[in-house]
This record gives structure tokens, C-alpha cells and sequence, in this order.
């Protein structure tokens, strides 16, 4: 008897490529995850520099009340972008998680997959063993009689 193909090879192809799909859609979240880390830095950043700027503009002396007021705007602008970058952050790692259970449902199911399959394995090896235990003690048995006659 022929080594029988694993009957749900197929399946196990398709529960792998789904798998690193959503391996692929996890690092995708991932990195927007970063993008927005690194935005919301350089808002800071910028953020730090106007405040700088507001404080030199209003010290001592003669004060641009435009440029001041300009600033000000800029800057509550600013914080207002970052407040908006907040909300995708928390919305982005709800996300995150959910494409995080997802990979964890897809590989928990490939490994059930590659686990009949290696049972399947298992089992030809076992009937292989078998049936060439068989054909030896039938030679043994030939060899036997031969030598009886």
C-alpha cells in the first residue's frame, strides 16, 4: 500500500497562508503604530520650539502682539493635531489587539493542522513498518521451508 497523500494538505496550505497574512496585517498595524510614535515626537517637538518662541517674543522689551498671537494659533493648532493623533493611537491599538487575537486564532489553528498531519505521518510510517515486518517473516518462513526440504 502506497503512501496515502495527506487528505487535508489543501486545508493546512490555506490555514498557513492565512496565518501569514495576518502575521503580514499585524506588522502593518505595527508600523503605523511607529508612524504615528514618531508624528506625534516631531509635534512635540515643534510644539517645544513655539513655546520657546512665545517666550522669547514676550520678554522684556518691545512684544509683537501679531507674531505672538500667531504663535499661539500655530500652537493650539498643534495641540490640537496631537489630540487627534491620540485618538488614532488608541483606535489603532484596539486594532492592533484584534489583529493580534486574530494571528493567535490562525496559528493555534495551523498548529492543529500540523499536528494531523503529523499524526498522518506518523501512521503510514507505521503501517510501512508493518507491512515490511510482514514481508520479512515471509522470507524468513521461505527461507525456512527451503532449508526444512
Amino acid at each position: 500500500m502506497p503512501n496515502q497523500p495527506f487528505r487535508l494538505e489543501p486545508l493546512l496550505k490555506l490555514r498557513r497562508s492565512l496565518r501569514d497574512q495576518r502575521r503580514r496585517d499585524l506588522a502593518q498595524a505595527q508600523e503605523a503604530e511607529q508612524l504615528l510614535h514618531s508624528q506625534k515626537d516631531q509635534l512635540a517637538l515643534e510644539m517645544n520650539e513655539l513655546q520657546i518662541r512665545m517666550r522669547q517674543q514676550a520678554s522684556p522689551g518691545t512684544v509683537d502682539v501679531e507674531a505672538l498671537l500667531a504663535v499661539k494659533r500655530h500652537l493650539l493648532l498643534l495641540e490640537a493635531e496631537g489630540k487627534a493623533i491620540d485618538e488614532r493611537m488608541q483606535q489603532l491599538a484596539a486594532e492592533i489587539h484584534r489583529r493580534h487575537e486574530a494571528l493567535v486564532q490562525a496559528d493555534r489553528d495551523t498548529r492543529v493542522m500540523e499536528k494531523l498531519q503529523e499524526r498522518h505521518h506518523l501512521r503510514e510510517q507505521e503501517t510501512q513498518f508493518r507491512q515490511e515486518m510482514i514481508q520479512l517473516d515471509e522470507i524468513g518462513l521461505r527461507c525456512r521451508q527451503t532449508e526444512v526440504e
